[in-house]
């Protein structure tokens, strides 16, 4: 879902998935232990932002925003296989977007990322981007 008005952007998003025969697909790829492929997953997201140069007349944009996701791709595993703690993941980004143009638009965001194994690694992002 998402949701604009004068310049406030939130949206949302989630999705799950299952898989039949997980075990079968595992033996068939050489899998073991942690390297399972998960039976069900799932994943989501919230973000906030607001445009700062709401309105403005050539489709000028400056939107900081934030945005907290978890993601978890070994909800469930077969028996005999094992969850590996690293698949469970949150996510917290900051981020500003720059649009000089309707169309174009270019991203710098800082991702702080967690997972159960306490495994994970921050990471800067920048992006640039073109709709037509």
């Amino acid at each position: 879902g998402e949701y604009n008005r004068d310049g406030l952007n939130l949206r949302a998003l989630y999705a799950r998935a299952s898989l039949d025969n997980v075990a079968e697909l595992n033996a068939a790829l050489g899998l073991q232990g942690e390297e399972s492929i998960g039976e069900s997953m799932f994943g989501g997201y919230i973000q906030a932002g607001y445009d700062l140069l709401a309105g403005n007349p050539r489709g000028m944009g400056l939107t900081p925003y934030i945005r907290f996701e978890k993601v978890n791709t070994q909800d469930d595993v077969p028996a005999g296989f094992l969850v590996d703690p690293g698949s469970d993941r949150t996510i917290w980004t900051f981020g500003l977007e720059y649009r000089p143009i309707f169309n174009v638009v270019v991203k710098a965001d800082y991702q702080a990322f967690d997972n159960e194994a306490d495994t994970a690694v921050d990471q800067f992002n920048i992006a640039l981007g073109y709709s037509f």
